[in-house]
């Protein structure tokens, strides 16, 4: 039986950075994984003589000779997750690597076709997640649709009294409780060095405006000191606990 476990995302009074509490029956750790997001590379350029077609061509090539490279990082139990992002333009792949640093990550794709060429480039972030809930699925080849969040500090975030921040953290919590208590969301968790990325969020649900209606209601999100980026992310099944599995144990 998998351990239950009870995943929320603090709106920290002082710094309003996120951090991860998990509250488990059994113990697990919280430890830092590799975040790599796989991004357009907006410096490069083909070669001014190649026709239009060809341009797209080459680009069509390399994004599904990065997806089938994503896949064997899978099978090859090098990456926990690994999936495109198909509706993204700038984000093209995203990975979450059981590794402890940014450097042995980036060795990871050094032969990833868009980093060889230079048309793609990485941004790594260290994520922290509780231990054991990512694992290596049976059958990286059967894949689906998933939602990636992506959380971010607004541009123009208002700022409150302690009390008032308060009081939105703990209407946070108490969002994030019920999304993580209907198996809508899979794990969450803040991330280090991101700048204004401020933590990512995995959602077993497939039906974007279902999410997007929980988020909604979140306070942070009301209060304009927290916005999320949804995206359609294509991964294999068996990436992390079934809802079934979840369901089964209550």
């Amino acid at each position: 039986m998998l351990p239950r476990l009870v995943m929320t995302v603090l709106l920290l009074l002082g710094s309003g950075s996120l951090a991860l509490v998990a509250e488990e029956s059994s113990e697990q750790e919280m430890r830092i994984f590799q975040l790599v997001f796989v991004v357009q590379n907006p410096e490069f350029e083909d070669e001014e003589w190649l026709a239009d077609r060809m341009k797209d061509h080459r680009a069509d090539r390399t994004k599904t000779a990065g997806n089938l490279y994503l896949r064997n990082l899978v099978k090859d139990k090098v990456a926990l997750v690994a999936g495109p992002l198909p509706d993204n333009e700038r984000i093209q792949q995203v990975a979450v690597l059981d590794l402890d640093n940014a450097k042995d990550a980036a060795f990871v794709f050094q032969h990833s076709p868009g980093i060889e060429t230079g048309r793609l480039q990485l941004e790594i972030y260290s994520w922290w997640a509780p231990d054991g809930i990512l694992r290596t699925p049976k059958d990286p080849d059967h894949t689906r649709d998933f939602f990636l969040g992506v959380f971010k500090r607004p541009a123009n975030a208002p700022s409150y009294s302690t009390e008032k921040l308060a009081e939105i953290e703990q209407g946070h919590i108490e969002n994030l409780q019920k999304m993580t208590d209907s198996t809508d969301l899979v794990i969450a968790g803040s991330v280090d060095n991101g700048g204004d990325l401020l933590g990512i969020a995995i959602f077993r649900g497939r039906d974007p405006k279902h999410i997007e209606e929980l988020l909604a209601r979140d306070p942070a999100v009301q209060a304009g000191r927290l916005e999320l980026e949804l995206h359609r992310w294509h991964v294999p099944k068996g990436s992390w606990p079934r809802k079934a599995d979840l369901l089964r144990e209550r």
